[in-house]
């Protein structure tokens, strides 16, 4: 994986190692003025640390509290761009109101990137999920409500709503309302 720091710098010695002249995987920026991560990855450790509590409270309501922090150098694979984040919420089922197959849930998270990783991403460079070439770092908050409808014994119907403020971890953009639904059916 490539490190936020040796692909500024290997940009700022060379400005030929950009984000289109790179010889391996990039994530597909045309921006010949930017740095790319392709230039800096090499064997490199990623340090963090994570923690997940959960707690029932009643026979139907439980609680959850997750955080997690990464030393924030290298870039970052899987789900988010995020380094550091911490999430907590409630989950109701409906036994509450007679309805003992529904849920309802809310839960609230905050993430932030480093300041390395915000430097690359304001020179331009962009990672596996973000980056337009400039940002405003900014923590991203997100406030998420579902509820999940059981139709039949094995489908179930979710509405989902989040509002998220400063999207891709930038205090120039959002906020954003996302509203979705899903389908789950078991067979």
């Amino acid at each position: 994986m490539g490190k936020f720091n040796d692909a500024i710098a290997a940009f700022q010695s060379d400005p030929n190692r950009n984000a289109t002249t790179c010889t391996g995987f990039n994530y597909g920026s045309g921006n010949a003025g930017a740095p790319d991560l392709c230039w800096g990855r090499k064997p490199n450790n990623k340090m963090g640390i994570g923690i997940n509590l959960e707690q029932q409270v009643l026979g139907d309501i439980g609680l959850f509290f997750r955080g997690m922090y990464s030393d924030g150098k290298t870039e970052v694979y899987t789900y988010t761009s995020t380094d550091r984040s911490i999430s907590l919420g409630a989950l109701a089922r409906g036994t509450r109101w007679g309805r003992r197959r529904d849920s309802l849930g809310i839960g609230f998270a905050a993430g932030w990137i480093s300041s390395e990783h915000a430097r690359y991403l304001g020179m331009g460079g962009i990672d596996g999920f973000i980056g337009d070439g400039r940002i405003r770092r900014g923590p991203e908050h997100v406030v998420d409500i579902f509820y999940s409808l059981s139709l039949l014994s094995s489908v179930w119907v979710t509405a989902d709503y989040q509002h998220i403020t400063n999207p891709g971890f930038n205090a120039d953009r959002g906020p954003v309302n996302v509203f979705g639904m899903r389908v789950h059916a078991e067979f």
